[in-house]
């Protein structure tokens, strides 16, 4: 447990931190700081005296340190002595995710910054105080929190997404030059067809992605892919099958032939279309 207090001696709140509980949710979690608060400036020998406070904030987190939630104003009824009180934040499934690869194998460092606003001051005394707390959450309780959100934590591809190329400035390329940003922006349009319930236009659109990947990042030639056994493909030709594979999934969608007029799309086929795309996009280094 360690101990901050807020505000000037004559209105000192003081606070000291417990532990912390994770309600998963939805794609969006809450992460509950339980502490205790009491009023130093209080008169000890009367139980009933209360004073309402205001707590509110934002929180960082993440190394280096990176802006993470605001943390939920709440009105405290705070006492002479230390009552129990909890700090709430909302997190998201990245963001979660991205504490854990941040914390590596160590503990979950976040930085409150606290607002604390007493009501009901006699006039002309300042009724806002600010404080700096280092919340610190223990690798072991750490784990324990992200075993209990389980299997409703998704995981985030993080692809980089340029508006524009460097090489074309303001110019829109042709669909024959390789440009990073309209790959980006055709990722997008396919987890917006997804988002939208059109499975097939979100392959479609994937497929576009993949084309441009040829561009940007030429696979070897398939024909000389195919030529060599599984087991003795270079690192270079297993990425080029599986461009060349997915690609030809992904074909199928914008194909009506007697092969694919019996192909059907379900919203799983697109997601995991829509990942192993935005994977390979993801692997993508170029200076354009």
């Amino acid at each position: 447990m360690t101990t901050y207090d807020m505000g000037p001696p004559g209105r000192r709140l003081r606070i000291s931190t417990s532990d912390e509980v994770l309600r998963p949710g939805v794609a969006a979690h809450l992460l509950t700081l339980r502490i205790s608060v009491h009023g130093a400036w209080l008169d000890p020998s009367d139980s009933q005296t209360s004073a309402a406070v205001i707590v509110e904030g934002t929180v960082d987190g993440g190394s280096p340190l990176r802006p993470l939630s605001g943390i939920q104003a709440r009105v405290m009824n705070v006492r002479s002595f230390p009552i129990n009180e909890r700090l709430v934040v909302l997190l998201s499934d990245e963001q979660l995710l991205q504490l854990e690869v941040d914390r590596g194998d160590g503990d979950v460092e976040l930085q409150l910054d606290l607002s604390a606003t007493v009501l009901n001051l006699p006039p002309g005394e300042y009724p806002t105080y600010d404080a700096q707390i280092a919340y610190r959450i223990p690798a072991r309780r750490w784990l324990e929190l992200m075993d209990s959100a389980g299997r409703l934590i998704g995981i985030t591809v993080r692809v980089p997404s340029p508006l524009t190329d460097s090489a074309t400035g303001s110019q829109v390329p042709r669909d024959t030059d390789p440009s990073l940003a309209r790959a980006s922006q055709r990722l997008r349009e396919a987890r917006a067809a997804l988002r939208d319930g059109d499975p097939a236009a979100c392959i479609r659109h994937c497929r576009l992605v993949l084309e441009n990947l040829r561009l940007l990042d030429p696979p070897q030639a398939a024909d000389v892919v195919r030529k060599t056994t599984p087991q003795t493909r270079t690192a270079a030709q297993r990425w080029s099958a599986l461009f060349h594979d997915l690609y030809s999934l992904a074909s199928a969608a914008s194909h009506d032939d007697y092969v694919t007029a019996d192909f059907s799309w379900s919203r799983e086929d697109a997601q995991a279309i829509l990942a192993a795309t935005a994977g390979l996009l993801a692997r993508v280094r170029v200076d354009l």
